[in-house]
């Protein structure tokens, strides 16, 4: 895709952040570099969403120690290292996305909202992201005048939107096309054992994915929910296999994340009436039903990871004080 930018010959196919990323990077570097300069860049970005979480974990904790906790997990969580040596979406995403919150949190909303934006085009299923921090920037603001706030938001949405459509209007890209091949993928997959192919389907099913997805649902119900339920586990649950197999020792450095799930879970269900909370959770609550409706891979959750992290701290923080306040309550 970056090859056909850079040729004036755009296709549609996956969204256009890393195409972009490498078609800039073709720009200025010899071919032979490229792969070795988006991995450093995959480095830069990953490390640099470390400090942002501590940044975000001391904003809303005011704890440096759990700060430097937080981002000391998740600069040796197992599951960022793997995915920061790959030519993916991961990083990148994750860096945009973390950067949009610790810019959130600071009420910087115009450059919030354009990061934002940024981080949908690496990662499309972060869009319904977009709604829901307008919401919140209205939480955030409504006993001052949510007004102006609002409007940097959506200023900062509109400005690089614009940019993007001239992007298209131009014909430098053309927008993603992977939804009805994601719907296709879906109803035929199962957990880790994912289909790429569309092989099974009529012509007339790949030309109406949507309705092909619903008609596999009502008519399939059970084995609809057993998808769904597969994809879920395969995001937060007990690795599968894989392909190629994954040692116990593998799937128990995947499954990780099972603890700081439900960290998260507990820490949002705790603390549902303050708004920080939701935002932290937003990107968690997005990415799992996005792909427990349509298949998960190991390496989908990577975005919302360091959000579970700063969660389950948040959890083990109150869940501390409480036990402290006790004991010294019956020492007295």
């Amino acid at each position: 895709m970056a090859d056909a930018i850079l040729n004036g010959e755009p296709y549609s196919r996956f969204p256009n952040g890393l195409p972009l990323l490498i078609a800039g990077l073709k720009i200025f570097l010899p071919t032979s570099w490229i792969p070795a300069s988006i991995i450093w860049t995959n480095i830069l970005a990953s490390t640099a969403a470390v400090g942002l979480t501590i940044g975000i974990s001391k904003k809303i904790t005011g704890n440096t120690f759990l700060a430097c906790l937080a981002g000391l997990i998740l600069a040796i969580y197992p599951n960022q290292l793997n995915y920061v040596r790959q030519i993916l979406t991961e990083a990148p995403a994750t860096f945009f996305l973390v950067f949009h919150v610790y810019l959130f949190f600071h009420r910087r909303y115009f450059s919030s909202a354009a990061i934002l934006f940024i981080a949908v085009l690496f990662r499309s299923s972060l869009l319904p992201l977009i709604p829901l921090m307008l919401i919140f920037a209205f939480a955030f603001e409504r006993s001052g005048n949510p007004k102006i706030p609002i409007l940097k938001f959506i200023g900062g949405l509109v400005s690089i939107t614009l940019i993007y459509m001239l992007f298209v209007i131009f014909e430098i890209v053309k927008p993603s096309a992977n939804l009805s091949a994601n719907l296709l993928i879906s109803i035929s997959s199962y957990g880790g054992n994912i289909d790429y192919t569309l092989s099974g389907f009529t012509n007339a099913e790949l030309d109406s994915a949507l309705n092909t997805y619903f008609t596999f649902a009502v008519e399939h119900p059970w084995e609809y929910i057993k998808q769904r339920i597969l994809s879920f586990n395969e995001l937060w649950g007990w690795p599968s296999t894989g392909e190629p197999q994954r040692s116990f020792a593998k799937k128990l450095l995947i499954a990780l994340r099972i603890p700081f799930f439900i960290g998260a879970v507990v820490a949002f269900c705790q603390n549902l009436k303050k708004p920080e909370i939701w935002v932290l959770f937003s990107p968690v609550l997005i990415i799992t039903a996005i792909h427990t409706m349509f298949f998960s891979t190991t390496r989908f959750s990577y975005v919302a990871e360091p959000f579970i992290i700063i969660l389950t701290l948040i959890l083990l923080e109150s869940i501390y004080k409480k036990w402290f306040n006790k004991a010294k309550y019956l020492s007295v």
